[in-house]
């Protein structure tokens, strides 16, 4: 995440004026002492930069501001997310994706495929600019397993046609 701060930029555009800072959240109490002894008075700031001629937010960042207004020297921001290429990247914490990792090795093997296997199936739907992903067929009465009448059924566009019988 940091490299790709570093080789978009960022913080050389914002301070070339092509990008502006909006400040989210300030914490004053600060978790690192070693920050407050160094800097007293330092909060700790979380802030987006926005393209300055569109106004479309670019990166969220963390960095810590003396009393003076200022970015600690040496010190550049730290990237939290980032927009490049119309993808937003994100910076997992570890301790979040230890938790995520934790919790997907509990579930059965099966759910973990079959999750899979419907992004797949949702991503090809888009791909084929399928309007609306049913993977079952419309039933009349979902015990009975009948079909349901035609004007009730869902309309089959490319991408549900195509993965409905998949199911």
């Amino acid at each position: 995440m940091r490299r790709r701060f570093n080789t978009g930029k960022y913080w050389e555009r914002l301070r070339a004026g092509e990008l502006e800072e909006h400040s989210i959240v300030y914490h004053p109490n600060t978790r690192y002492p070693e920050v407050i002894l160094r800097h007293p008075g330092a909060v700790s700031v979380t802030s987006r930069y926005r393209v300055r001629a569109t106004g479309r937010d670019v990166a969220e960042v963390h960095f810590f501001r003396p009393p003076d207004g200022s970015v600690i020297p040496n010190k550049r921001p730290d990237p939290k997310l980032l927009f490049e290429d119309g993808v937003w990247y994100h910076l997992e914490k570890a301790k979040n994706r230890e938790k995520r990792l934790a919790e997907e090795a509990r579930q059965p093997v099966w759910k973990r495929i079959l999750r899979r296997v419907r992004r797949m199936i949702e991503s090809f739907s888009v791909a084929l600019g399928a309007d609306s992903f049913s993977p079952l067929p419309a039933v009349a009465d979902p015990m009975s397993r009948q079909p349901a009448p035609p004007e009730t059924a869902v309309p089959a566009s490319a991408g549900a046609y195509l993965f409905s019988s998949f199911w």
